[in-house]
């Protein structure tokens, strides 16, 4: 599954935005994490939203 940038995934784990397991200096974030992630982070009406898309906030304006 994919999350973005490595960045992106740092500052989920520096923000404790996603669960992780720390092994020494390595981080391991479970499948099952991400997939929660995800899911807890997607809009419902479609895949991918875009800013002006039909289900954004800019789109009534």
């Amino acid at each position: 599954m994919f999350l973005g940038s490595k960045r992106f995934v740092r500052r989920l784990v520096a923000e404790r935005g996603i669960t992780y397991v720390k092994d020494r200096r390595h981080v391991f974030v479970p499948e099952s994490a991400v997939a929660e992630y995800l899911a807890a982070h997607t809009c419902p009406y479609c895949d991918g939203c875009r800013v002006g898309g039909p289900h954004s906030a800019q789109a009534g304006a």
